[in-house]
């Protein structure tokens, strides 16, 4: 009987820790999900800005290195002598580079 009680008291506690987690987990997606609306519902340079970070963030999370596989706002002069500014520039094998 005493054993059935421990084990019930451990799977209680471990079940207490699994919702206080989700509780914090719940929590912070929800401060995310206000400041996302907080950046569309601003202006558009800090729409820009949100963009940029989630894009940055997505490009880190495929495992590419920035400054190495990607570059952010380099500004450089095409062939027809217009001024770019792409938000970022990877660089693919064979050393051809994407602008997004």
């Amino acid at each position: 009987m005493e054993e059935t009680y421990d084990r019930e008291s451990k799977q209680r506690f471990s079940l207490e820790k699994e919702i206080k987690t989700l509780a914090e987990l719940n929590q912070q997606v929800s401060r995310e999900a206000g400041n996302l609306t907080n950046a569309l519902k601003g202006q558009s340079k800090t729409r820009g800005n949100w963009g940029e970070i989630i894009l940055e963030s997505i490009l880190e999370k495929s495992g590419l290195t920035k400054d190495r596989e990607y570059f952010i706002q380099q500004s450089f002069t095409n062939e027809h002598g217009k001024r770019l500014q792409p938000d970022v520039v990877v660089v693919y094998p064979g050393e051809r580079n994407g602008c997004h």
